[in-house]
């Protein structure tokens, strides 16, 4: 199964470092500075907000398959939180797989524009497919007023032109598919719909191709996030495709409480400052600068750390087998701060 492929990569670079519930946490795409921290960390953004609908419930049966088959060691608690080592066999097993799907991924840089890209491809062609003919009645297969209003815009340019337009759409779509295996470009066409032909819903599909249905929608997500690696290395190749997918702003993604942070720290003000101005415990600051440092390349962290405390840190970090803050900080001089040492782990990742 290839959910419990990516549940076990998880736990393999994490390496008993972070509790099942990080695991759980950075597939699902919690939006916290630590989860974020640890895809940056642990190398592991790729698979960050892969299955944003996991639940969590699925996610422990997975634990509980995985200690049963000897794949995962539970080897205690931590903070009141399970901790879980992979095994031999579970690497064997792991190094066994098909990991295709899994290089595909690229989940902290299209978490946001995957899943709107699938819906606005299959209104807009059930769409076009049935006004091409004159059958304007349809029950739409995406209920979504904004993917509605989007399709809407740009069918009204599109009027008149569907049929030509649709050859454009499934010339492109044959090219992408020829990438994919055989089955996997099934299930992706199997997914469309078009007039009087309604597409296979997760669960059909899952019957139909013997998949679990989280991993049918696995599938699609590669899929789609190799498609976009492909259109954005040849846009003119694609330009039905291309025009299907949102608009990736360059903008920072932080949360609006570490932007106002960010707008004081700009005009000058040091983080005491900001603490007062603000209202906040002076923690809340810290985690607000560490997000910034996470998102934007450019920031610079030389006001809060020195080159010597950057330095001694990343050497306990390359050359310890854990990576835990409080392994790090017993390791480094006593006056050292957890904030900045999460601060230079944050910056060390870029």
């Amino acid at each position: 199964m290839l959910i419990e492929q990516v549940v076990m990569k998880c736990f393999m670079k994490l390496s008993s470092n972070r509790s099942d519930t990080a695991v759980y946490h950075l597939i699902a795409g919690k939006k916290s500075i630590q989860t974020i921290q640890d895809a940056k960390l642990f190398h592991l953004d790729e698979l960050y907000g892969i299955y944003r609908s996991f639940k969590k419930e699925r996610f422990y049966q997975i634990i509980q398959t995985c200690e049963a088959n000897h794949w995962l060691q539970y080897i205690g608690k931590h903070k009141e939180q399970d901790l879980y080592t992979i095994t031999e066999k579970g690497k064997i097993w792991l190094d066994n797989q098909d990991n295709v799907l899994l290089s595909y991924y690229n989940g902290k840089k299209y978490e946001k524009y995957d899943e709107l890209f699938l819906k606005r491809l299959y209104l807009f062609i059930q769409t076009l497919s049935n006004t091409a003919l004159k059958a304007f009645n349809f029950i739409p297969v995406v209920d979504d007023l904004d993917i509605t209003n989007w399709v809407k815009q740009v069918y009204a340019s599109a009027k008149g032109q569907e049929k030509s337009i649709l050859q454009h759409l499934y010339n492109e779509i044959v090219v992408l598919l020829h990438d994919f295996n055989e089955a996997h470009a099934h299930i992706f066409v199997d997914r469309l719909t078009g007039h009087q032909r309604y597409g296979q819903s997760i669960s059909q599909l899952s019957e139909l191709y013997h998949y679990e249905e989280e991993d049918i929608y696995l599938i699609l997500i590669a899929m789609v996030h190799k498609m976009f690696r492909l259109i954005e290395k040849s846009p003119q190749d694609y330009p039905m495709m291309s025009s299907l997918i949102p608009e990736q702003k360059e903008k920072l993604t932080l949360s609006k409480s570490a932007m106002s942070t960010y707008q004081l720290i700009k005009k000058g003000l040091d983080l005491q400052q900001i603490e007062k101005a603000r209202h906040l415990k002076l923690n809340t600051i810290y985690d607000h600068v560490v997000e910034i440092a996470i998102n934007d390349r450019d920031f610079p962290i030389d006001t809060y750390v020195s080159d010597q405390v950057y330095e001694e840190v990343m050497h306990v970090f390359k050359s310890s087998e854990h990576v835990r803050l409080k392994d790090i900080k017993e390791s480094v001089n006593p006056d050292i701060t957890y904030f900045q040492i999460r601060l230079v782990l944050a910056k060390s990742n870029h």
